[in-house]
């Protein structure tokens, strides 16, 4: 008997994703060339940021979070995907909320798209341009919206109060306040 890289604690982290938390490259190549087939079966895996189960995590979205480009190089060169599917996701979510089971499948889509963020809304809201075009380069989707948009399309009264942004716009909004800091230089 004994440990593997694969086994995760009761909010579904793996050892994969404590270690890209501490930007542990070295540990991550020793990993690799000693368990590579089971530390690569949970580049993908999806745990649970809080004890309620509702704010999602993946190793490249610890990377992202962290701002440790290098390592979301690494992590997407090795085959992690840049975006979160509902498949993923709903596997992870069910797997803590049981009462999941029980919604319809109109219900669960809703419960993705206004609790996941994806990880190049994250990259582009910590202002990781390389990681944007790295996630985008490795296939990420250019027309993602931030979670809050899904609940506005769905429910247009609350655009008054709720932000909507999409890929564009946070990028868009991020080179705006760069010329008008550059400008006040």
């Amino acid at each position: 008997l004994g440990a593997t890289s694969a086994q995760a604690d009761m909010n579904r982290l793996t050892t994969l994703h404590y270690l890209i938390a501490q930007d542990r490259a070295d540990i991550l190549d020793v990993l690799l060339a000693n368990d590579r087939p089971v530390a690569l079966s949970v580049l993908n895996n999806l745990g649970f940021a809080s004890k309620w189960g509702n704010e999602i995590s993946s190793p490249l979205i610890t990377a992202i979070e962290k701002g440790y480009q290098k390592m979301v190089t690494k992590l997407l060169d090795l085959g992690a995907r840049p975006s979160i599917s509902f498949d993923e996701w709903i596997q992870s979510y069910i797997s803590k909320h049981e009462w999941a089971k029980n919604q319809t499948s109109e219900k669960n889509m809703e419960q993705f798209l206004n609790s996941c963020t994806q990880p190049i809304i994250t990259a582009a809201g910590k202002e990781l341009g390389n990681v944007v075009q790295d996630l985008l380069a490795h296939g990420a989707d250019p027309a993602t919206l931030e979670k809050g948009a899904y609940n506005v399309l769905k429910n247009h009264q609350n655009r008054n109060y709720q932000i909507c942004e999409s890929l564009l716009d946070i990028v868009q909004k991020k080179l705006k306040l760069l010329r008008v800091s550059n400008y006040r230089l």
